[in-house]
């Protein structure tokens, strides 16, 4: 009867019942997620759609797609507040309502234009509301990285809605999802959450072939704890099938995990499986070991049906197990900037600093590890007229993974599933009054409308020392693999010649900036 609707349901009911009278062919709903999900189904519903069911209150617990606007969840949902696993479902929300249960627009990661879009609008529309974004972008004079940050946030989105998607597919007796959506909507403060720009044409950041792993009538599944884990550990998953397609399959089920380079590390097969269809059908478990390198590596699973050609893959990244007591070895680490702190570095000392949250509050936003939900300005008013907290918007990492600092650190030049501890732990910080040549080391990428320079991590040169400084405290979560690597990381990375900070600042521009 419509979507999100926040009253008026008993006169919908009323309506129902005289349509059913008419027509007792179909199936009808009060509703789309009206009262945003905290409303039951009416008893005239012979389905229900909602992004949440409205038992136990607001905790992710009720949750049907895993990311919610800061206004209507804690610090967005789920994506943003648990430990990233393969293992998250809906069976509870499901197990609360007893008819067909389908989740409510599920996704709406923003991913940032690329502006040659804008060349695309040659009839009776103008794309004014991209002309504007363009010209802040290039007042932060950051314009020359207008694809970069497409690219990354666009990589950083699709990863998130595979996820999405596959946490519908592995909850059992869930009866659908919806994208919202496959295409960008230039409306309501210009929301660019869609795989497809405006025109339905793909903005390239993943194929169709990766789409179809995770969005198909048949989709291979792998539950397992934790992308992160260490090498005296086993990887172990529990390998699953969910077939919604028109038929019963008989086919082998292949495994194998292999490393950047494509070598097989371990494989297996389990053959001749029948996967019953209208469902989730269990397979096995896969059980490896991780022993065989004292490098952090990032590993590929790949899972096929041999001949029927259905195919996923997943990384997970395996880290050497560090010393519980990281030794600086020649480099002064501090949480502040003083005096003292300056003089070590301006006669040659080497600094590493993670600033303290108090320290930067004011000069700084806060980790948000999924890209930001929708559009920044509409949710930002929507928060502060309910005086609920503003979600930080931003839209993942831009870096290069040939940077030597990331030597022992395996990443992507977006972000992925190894950097939520450690973007969770940070504040990146606002570097807009440096020129527009410096790029910091791993730099947030703003949404659209504010467009900040942010650094999370990033180098200066001061007097005859260099400074590193990582917003990330990384030395108070280093019971996690993957800060301490990045932490052990970066202090190789300062140990060595190729730590040569280029960008030349003073002790003015230093207490300006962290003070």
């Amino acid at each position: 009867a419509g979507n999100e609707i926040w009253s008026g349901h008993d006169r919908v009911e009323k309506i129902i019942c005289e349509l059913k009278k008419a027509d007792d062919r179909v199936l009808y709903s009060t509703g789309a997620n009206n009262n945003i999900g905290y409303v039951a189904p009416g008893k005239i519903s012979d389905f229900h759609i909602a992004a949440r069911t409205p038992y136990k209150s607001d905790t992710t617990l009720t949750h049907m797609r895993l990311t919610h606007a800061f206004v209507d969840s804690r610090d967005g949902g789920i994506l943003n507040t648990h430990t990233p696993s393969t293992m998250i479902n809906y069976n509870y929300p499901v197990e609360q309502i007893n008819i067909p249960l389908i989740s409510h627009e599920i996704g709406q990661y923003q991913i940032y234009p690329d502006y040659d879009e804008i060349k695309k609008y040659t009839g009776v529309l103008r794309a004014s509301n991209l002309e504007v974004f363009r010209n802040r972008l290039t007042k932060a004079g950051m314009l020359d990285q207008n694809k970069e940050f497409q690219k990354a946030s666009g990589a950083w989105s699709a990863i998130c809605y595979k996820a999405e998607m596959e946490t519908a597919l592995r909850t059992k007796n869930l009866a659908g999802f919806q994208l919202l959506d496959l295409q960008d909507y230039p409306g309501q403060g210009t929301a660019l959450v869609g795989i497809l720009d405006a025109f339905m044409e793909s903005k390239e950041v993943i194929s169709r072939q990766s789409w179809l792993q995770s969005c198909n009538d048949v989709v291979l599944l792998l539950e397992f704890q934790k992308y992160c884990w260490q090498n005296n550990e086993n990887f172990i998953s529990e390998l699953k099938v969910a077939n919604y397609s028109n038929k019963v399959i008989t086919d082998d089920v292949e495994w194998k995990i292999q490393d950047e380079k494509r070598k097989i590390i371990n494989s297996g097969i389990y053959p001749d499986v029948e996967i019953q269809n209208g469902g989730i059908t269990y397979i096995g478990k896969i059980n490896a070991q991780l022993n065989f390198s004292d490098q952090a590596e990032k590993l590929i699973i790949n899972i096929k049906l041999k001949e029927s050609g259905y195919s996923n893959s997943y990384p997970i990244w395996v880290y050497p197990v560090q010393q519980s007591d990281i030794t600086p070895e020649g480099i002064i680490i501090t949480d502040k900037i003083d005096n003292q702190v300056i003089a070590e570095v301006e006669t040659g000392g080497k600094v590493l600093l993670f600033p303290t949250t108090e320290s930067v509050m004011k000069k700084s936003v806060g980790g948000l590890f999924p890209p930001d939900f929708w559009n920044y300005g509409m949710f930002k008013s929507i928060s502060e007229n309910a005086k609920k907290p503003v979600s930080p918007g931003t839209l993942g990492i831009l870096t290069e993974p040939s940077h030597p600092l990331f030597k022992s650190f395996p990443t992507e030049f977006h972000s992925n599933w190894q950097w939520f501890s450690i973007i969770k732990e940070s504040r990146p910080l606002i570097l807009n009054h440096t020129p527009e040549n410096y790029k910091p080391i791993v730099q947030v990428i703003d949404n659209l409308e504010r467009n900040y320079k942010l650094g999370l991590i990033f180098e200066f040169a001061v007097g005859e020392g260099k400074l590193l400084i990582c917003t990330s405290r990384l030395n108070q979560i280093s019971a996690k693999p993957e800060a301490a690597n990045l932490y052990q990381s970066i202090l190789n990375y300062m140990r060595s010649d190729e730590f040569a900070p280029a960008f030349q600042v003073d002790k003015e521009f230093l207490l300006e900036l962290l003070q």
